[in-house]
C-alpha cells in the first residue's frame, strides 16, 4: 500500500514530514524515512512488496539532485526501463521507484506523460516540487497550504493532514504535460512569498 508525504516551509530550520508519516504507518510498516533538503522534506512509509532490498524511499539521484517518493504501480515499467537503458540511464534494481527516478532525471517533467498505471509521486527537483498522481485518483494524494505562513504539506491520506489543516484538498490543478495524470507544480518558495501552483489549463 505505502504512503508518501512532504512539507515545504521557510519558517522551519528543518521542515519535517515525520509526523505525517507516523500517522500513516499502517500503510507502510516495513520502513519509514524522510529526506530534508533546504525548505523541502519528502518521505515515505513503505510496504516492501517489490524489491524489498532495493526500493528504499525516498530515492535520490546524486548527479541531478532529484529525489522521488512513489506509491503505486507503473504498468509499463519494463518498457521504460529498456528505453532509459538505450539512452544510457541504467536502473540498478528492479523497483518501479527507480524507473520513476531515472525517468525524471533523464526527461524532466516530460516523464509524467510516459507513466502508465496507478500512482502518486512526489518529485523534488533542486528548485521546485512536483506532485503527480494518476488522473483517476486510484492512488490518492491530499494537500494543504497555510495561508498565513505559506507552509505546504501533502500526504497519501487526508486524515494525516486534517489535524493541521481545516480543509485538506483532494483536487489537482491539471498540467498539459500528461493526458494520464494530474500535476501540481510548485516553485521553491522565496523569502517574499509563499509557493505558487501551476495555472489551470
Amino acid at each position: 500500500m505505502c504512503a508518501v508525504a512532504g512539507c515545504v516551509s521557510l519558517a522551519e530550520p528543518l521542515p519535517s514530514c515525520g509526523t505525517l508519516l507516523h500517522r500513516m504507518r499502517h500503510r507502510g510498516p516495513d520502513a519509514c524515512r524522510e529526506i530534508v533538503r533546504g525548505p523541502v522534506s519528502i518521505g515515505a512509509a513503505r510496504l516492501a512488496i517489490v524489491a524489498p532490498q532495493d526500493g528504499a524511499q525516498p530515492m535520490e539521484d546524486a548527479a541531478t539532485g532529484i529525489a522521488v517518493d512513489f506509491n503505486g504501480e507503473i504498468t509499463n515499467a519494463p518498457e521504460l526501463r529498456r528505453v532509459l537503458a538505450a539512452e544510457g540511464h541504467i536502473c540498478r534494481g528492479p523497483s518501479d521507484t527507480e524507473v520513476v527516478l531515472r525517468a525524471f532525471a533523464a526527461w524532466g517533467d516530460a516523464a509524467a506523460s510516459q507513466l502508465s498505471g496507478m500512482f502518486a509521486v512526489a518529485v523534488r527537483y533542486p528548485d521546485r516540487l512536483l506532485l503527480l498522481r494518476d488522473r483517476y485518483g486510484i492512488k490518492p494524494l491530499a494537500f494543504s497550504q497555510d495561508q498565513a505562513t505559506g507552509r505546504f504539506i501533502f500526504a497519501s491520506e487526508a486524515s494525516a493532514i486534517a489535524r493541521e489543516a481545516a480543509t485538506p484538498r483532494l483536487d489537482f490543478q491539471t498540467s498539459p504535460i500528461s493526458r494520464s495524470s494530474a500535476c501540481l507544480s510548485m516553485a521553491r518558495p522565496s523569502s517574499t512569498g509563499s509557493p505558487s501552483s501551476a495555472p489551470d489549463t
